[in-house]
């Protein structure tokens, strides 16, 4: 049970859809397999017992068939006879009112007793006559009487009319109604025989308790006929049940094509937004949901901090014009408002970025936005300062100290030139009311003994004025140049890796994934080796794909030269960082692995494989060999990198021809191997059998 639900979260939700569809559609098939079965039990049964209901005398006969209504027919006949009824036209009965002995009834009286016995027509009164005395020479098979048994059964749609031309046509439990200038009816019991009531023997005595002929002629010239056959006596008791069956039938096929017309809709609209999607796992990654950075649209903002931040609406507050007092101007400053807060959000950080790029842009820029205060001192002397030097900013804290003021203290590192680099702070002060800032510079800290500035600590506002902060062409930051967008942080978390890759690899070293780095690299110096014989980090980031974590937001970025990076991004100063995409598997990996069969779970183990022979990192695949065919064909490792180097090409690409299933979780693929450069026209072929394990792992042998 716990594999089944360990598969279940990793399968995709489309997949997830056609699972549960097959599971429906299968429960419905036993569901009519085992209903039909039984259908065809009670048809068995029924026609042999047939379906009882309980008389007016309390005895029991099939109910609802043509059996019941004659058996109706003759118990009536029965009663009425030895309870002596005599004729009697202007009889109105209903079902309780048929008391005797010597009682009245007539023709009509007795076929809708018999009717509703059967409990074939449901109702209180039993009409007396045929039709209510309407007397009608000129009448026709169209020409209904407003009352009577006509009216009864015409307006009933459970019956059918119909004339009957000879009693041929008739069949068991048919209504016959005559017109020959005296109004009759009675009910065909069949072999020419009727269930009748009110000829001429019952008008002069009482009535006769058996079937008989009648004295009137079916489709003769002396008179007109017009019969009723009730549609549920039509059919047998198997026929009835089978209507039914037929009924359920309906609504769940009905049930079925509305369920699947929804899958269908949804794997439509799925497949519409998707169409582009590459789902070949070999020589491409994989993924539904690659952004484009060079996409014009906004994406999401991001805001994933997991750590203590300010408030971003701070930042970007505007003044309500109806507001005498719209920055707080006469609100006084309280010791909350200078307490320095950590601040990870990526507004601030671009905003602290924007301002502190413009001071170090040029000396001119420097000069201009200084505070007023400071301009006597000449601090761009401090550390023979270059002009558009690079850094990278590491903490950011920020004080919040009015509606309009707040208070930025930045650590961040500076390039001083020769590859180096020197950790610096200066404090950035934001004037919202007129979109302008002053920098407080790190040499003019220490001039004024300001060593360090952490989360809680006072801004200093001996030193650092609140003043409003005057607009130039210098010291105006530009909101709208500012982008929280994923692809703008993405970017600039590449920026921040460029940036240490030039001038300090230990720190990016210290960004590795730490079960990453253990895999991938022995110590710092194998790192080193591997930034130098590789182009990562190298080119530009071009797409990526996003995945939502517990606290964090896992992002695989594709960039220039083929690579693939993968960022777990907790805020825009922390994340780590894995510089391949195979060592480790990305969550959107594992969840494309676990939701395709095994055959196609080998394929992505290859593809693993290859990415890490073009990666030069032949000790992955060494890793993952086949203990027997490692130690039957390689002596050491230097043998296994010899044999790699022989007979594979510098960039490799795999076409995958065919495939053995050997056994449920071994598959032998035969792999043509070409030059990806297209240096070389040649192919080369190679047989890979990949034995799955758990966790997504594998094994493998590579034979010629």
């Amino acid at each position: 049970m716990s594999e089944l639900l360990k598969w279940w979260k990793r399968i995709k939700w489309i997949r997830r859809i056609i699972a549960i569809a097959s599971i429906v559609t299968t429960v419905v098939s036993v569901y009519l397999w085992f209903s039909d079965i039984t259908v065809y039990a009670d048809v068995r049964k029924q026609e042999e017992v047939g379906i009882t209901s309980e008389l007016s005398d309390g005895s029991t006969a099939p109910s609802g068939s043509v059996q019941a209504l004659l058996e109706s027919c003759e118990k009536i006949a029965k009663y009425m006879h030895d309870h002596t009824y005599t004729y009697d036209s202007t009889a109105s009965r209903t079902p309780d009112k048929y008391d005797g002995p010597g009682d009245g009834s007539c023709c009509a009286a007795y076929v809708c007793w018999c009717l509703h016995d059967a409990n074939i027509i449901q109702g209180q009164e039993h009409y007396c006559n045929v039709h209510a005395r309407h007397e009608d020479q000129n009448f026709t098979a169209d020409h209904i009487p407003d009352d009577g048994v006509w009216k009864l059964l015409h307006e009933d749609p459970n019956w059918q009319k119909f004339v009957a031309k000879s009693v041929d046509e008739l069949k068991p439990g048919d209504v016959q109604i005559y017109k020959t200038g005296t109004s009759h009816t009675n009910i065909y019991a069949g072999d020419g025989l009727y269930w009748d009531a009110g000829d001429s023997r019952s008008q002069s005595g009482a009535f006769v308790g058996e079937t008989r002929t009648s004295s009137y002629v079916i489709g003769g010239d002396n008179g007109y006929t017009c019969s009723y056959r009730h549609i549920s006596m039509r059919k047998s008791i198997g026929e009835n049940l089978m209507d039914n069956r037929k009924n359920k039938l309906k609504k769940v096929l009905l049930f079925l094509i509305f369920f699947f017309s929804i899958i269908i809709v949804v794997i439509s609209c799925y497949l519409l937004m998707n169409k582009n999607d590459k789902t070949n796992p070999i020589n491409t990654y994989n993924d539904n949901n690659l952004i484009d950075t060079d996409n014009k649209i906004e994406e999401n903002n991001i805001n994933t901090n997991n750590t203590k931040s300010s408030d971003n609406s701070s930042i970007i507050q505007k003044a309500d014009p109806g507001d005498p007092d719209p920055w707080g101007e006469s609100i006084p400053v309280t010791e909350e408002n200078l307490k320095l807060k950590d601040s990870t959000d990526s507004y601030s950080y671009f905003l602290t970025k924007q301002c502190l790029t413009s001071f170090y842009s040029s000396k001119q820029n420097a000069y201009n936005v200084l505070p007023n205060e400071l301009k006597q001192y000449d601090i761009s002397s401090f550390y023979g300062r270059i002009e558009d030097a690079s850094f990278c900013i590491d903490d950011i804290y920020c004080a919040n100290a009015s509606l309009s003021k707040d208070i930025f203290v930045v650590y961040y590192r500076l390039e001083i030139g020769n590859g180096n680099y020197s950790n610096l702070c200066s404090i950035v002060k934001i004037d919202k009311k007129n979109l302008s800032f002053a920098i407080y510079p790190f040499e003019y800290l220490k001039l004024k003994n300001i060593s360090t500035l952490n989360e809680n600590d006072m801004i200093p506002i001996d030193i650092i004025n609140l003043d409003y902060i005057d607009k130039t062409e210098y010291n105006h930051y530009r909101i709208d140049d500012i982008s929280t967008t994923e692809v703008a942080c993405i970017r600039e978390v590449f920026e921040r890796c460029r940036f240490d890759y030039d001038f300090d690899k230990n720190h990016l070293y210290s960004c590795l994934n730490e079960d990453y780095k253990n895999q991938k690299f022995e110590n710092f110096d194998s790192f080193i080796n591997y930034l130098n014989t590789s182009n990562i980090l190298k080119g530009s980031v071009e797409k990526f794909q996003v995945e939502k974590m517990n606290g964090y937001t896992q992002y695989v970025v594709f960039g220039s030269y083929d690579n693939c990076y993968i960022v777990n991004y907790f805020n825009i100063m922390s994340y780590d960082l894995l510089l391949d995409n195979y060592t480790i598997y990305a969550q959107n990996y594992l969840n494309e692995y676990y939701s395709n069969f095994p055959n196609v779970q080998a394929k992505y183990c290859i593809d693993r494989v290859r990415k890490a022979i073009n990666d030069k990192n032949y000790k992955f695949v060494y890793e993952k060999l086949d203990l027997v065919y490692k130690n039957s064909n390689f002596i050491d490792y230097n043998s296994f990198e010899s044999y790699i180097k022989q007979i594979f090409y510098e960039k490799n690409s795999f076409e995958l021809l065919n495939f053995k299933k050997l056994s449920s979780n071994i598959f032998e693929y035969t792999v043509r191997i070409t030059d990806e450069t297209g240096k070389s026209l040649s192919y080369r072929q190679l047989n890979m059998t990949v034995t799955l394990k758990n966790d997504a792992d594998f094994v493998i042998s590579i034979t010629q």
